[in-house]
């Protein structure tokens, strides 16, 4: 559905069954659940629904964007045959965002079942945003989250991840930059002139390699071609 108003939003909500608390620039709505579920103060809960429906991303051009070409916050998804060219901060960073005080999904739950091939990446990562020392997302292809610190060694919040046959070349960071992934598929990319720049002092996960991983587990590599210079 194509919303193109707040009040055909509104509309929206209200006919799928929501009930709306209160709005103004956002709509705070009430949702209800049909089933007894055991909840403490802290906790976070996921609406599966919205975020499982999953996406089909295909022969699109990105450039020319002061921030990412993708920010993907739903599973299910494949991206392939895209050109990201002359992107100021990663090319595809896979969410959720961590909360500022601990890593707890807030805008999307982790992601499972993502497919990202044979894309190519050129010059990506230029602005301060991702070259700086509080870096997030260092990577022409990334998981973001926000304090890697809270991060604990071993958890593997991301599922099932494939990164085959892509193309980057020229990033000030890494190629490709991941975080606590459960199975994960690198195979047959071309990876050349990246980490350009020293970053991330700051966080104790340092994109300091073309291929950065850290806490994942499960994976398979083969068939990269790696070099940092051009």
């Amino acid at each position: 559905t194509v919303v193109k108003s707040k009040k055909q939003a509104l509309t929206y909500i209200r006919d799928a069954g929501f009930k709306v608390l209160a709005q103004s620039k956002f709509a705070i709505v009430e949702i209800g659940i049909n089933q007894s579920l055991q909840l403490k103060p802290g906790m976070h809960v996921n609406l599966e629904a919205f975020t499982r429906n999953g996406a089909l991303i295909r022969k699109n051009y990105f450039h020319h964007h002061r921030a990412r070409g993708i920010r993907l916050q739903v599973s299910n998804t494949v991206i392939e045959n895209n050109r990201f060219e002359n992107i100021m901060h990663a090319g595809i960073t896979l969410g959720p965002e961590g909360e500022a005080e601990k890593l707890s999904p807030f805008q999307a739950d982790w992601l499972e079942n993502i497919m990202i091939r044979n894309n190519t990446f050129k010059n990506i990562g230029r602005g301060y945003t991702i070259a700086n020392d509080r870096s997030k997302g260092p990577g022409a292809i990334a998981t973001e989250v926000t304090k890697f610190r809270e991060i604990k060694p071993g958890y593997a919040g991301f599922k099932n991840i494939s990164i085959i046959d892509n193309v980057i070349n020229d990033c000030s960071v890494a190629g490709i930059y991941l975080v606590s992934v459960d199975g994960l598929t690198i195979t047959g990319n071309k990876i050349s002139n990246t980490n350009q720049l020293k970053v991330g002092s700051e966080i104790n996960m340092p994109p300091d390699k073309p291929i950065s991983l850290y806490y994942c587990k499960n994976v398979t590599q083969h068939d990269n071609s790696v070099s940092v210079g051009n």
